[in-house]
């Protein structure tokens, strides 16, 4: 037993004092064959549940959520029976649901940055919510927001999956091991390759996005909102957060969109991203 993360979770399981949390974990990394990606997940929920004990864990998803009742309103409808938003995730390269996330609130993000993903540490990914920000949001903008940073956190778990560990820092990998997660990747999922390295930008996760996933986030928000507008409104909505880049430049895919058709984006998002109806107060 010399991984530190298992010797730390063997010592927590093995202590005497039995509780709930203990026999969860316990379970947990039983049925998860005491991978280093169950090890992971397991001390996250321990650390988060010993600062707040009313952390929601969930052990099936593997997801830690510290979010608000209000967030949380809108996270729940959007994983609900049609909207179930792992199906979704699912659908987009046809292979298995987003695992491993813990949603936190950072009300210190600047005003207009709603949510941010985090690159993974110890196989988590965590999606930052400003929840001051979102209370400017109707129901469907929240519901973007929490559609947009789960697709982030699905695409730092396909780079964590080709990387066969819990680092995605190239600094810290061989040039061997580089040369494999290239590879990996290349093989098993071709269009996050081409985007990753082939044409990299810093932002490049939101090419990807405004190039190929709009689609599918728009299908999403219209079953979230039970087909309440056209869908080519939702599609316009999606280009929330995709339309520029963190330095301000605008992605390739927006550059391609006419003057016309920017205009009634822009009024589609006002009128449907920022106003509309909420539930939540």
């Amino acid at each position: 037993m010399n991984n530190p993360n298992e010797i730390e979770l063997y010592n927590f399981i093995q202590n005497p004092q039995q509780n709930e949390l203990r026999n969860n974990i316990n379970n947990f990394i039983r049925s998860e064959y005491n991978s280093q990606e169950a090890q992971g997940f397991a001390l996250e929920a321990i650390m988060v549940m010993e600062e707040d004990p009313n952390t929601e864990i969930d052990f099936d998803d593997k997801i830690i959520n510290e979010l608000s009742a209000s967030s949380n309103l809108i996270l729940n409808r959007l994983n609900s029976g049609n909207n179930n938003i792992k199906d979704y995730i699912q659908g987009f390269d046809g292979d298995f649901p987003v695992s491993h996330l813990k949603f936190t609130i950072n009300n210190n993000l600047p005003s207009t940055v709603y949510g941010e993903t985090q690159v993974p540490s110890n196989f988590t990914t965590e999606i930052q919510i400003n929840e001051l920000a979102l209370v400017n949001l109707s129901d469907l903008g929240v519901a973007l927001v929490f559609v947009h940073e789960i697709l982030h956190a699905e695409m730092f778990r396909k780079l964590l999956e080709a990387s066969a560990s819990s680092n995605l820092n190239p600094n810290n990998r061989t040039y061997e091991e580089e040369i494999q997660f290239l590879t990996n990747l290349s093989n098993n999922y071709p269009g996050l390759y081409d985007y990753y390295y082939q044409r990299f930008q810093p932002n490049w996760q939101h090419n990807l996005m405004a190039a190929h996933y709009q689609s599918r986030m728009a299908l999403m928000l219209l079953d979230f909102d039970n087909s309440r507008l056209p869908l080519s409104v939702y599609q316009d909505i999606c280009w929330v957060g995709i339309r520029t880049t963190s330095n301000g430049n605008t992605t390739p895919s927006w550059v391609n969109v006419s003057a016309s058709d920017r205009n009634r984006i822009i009024q589609n998002i006002n009128d449907n991203f920022y106003n509309g109806p909420n539930t939540r107060h």
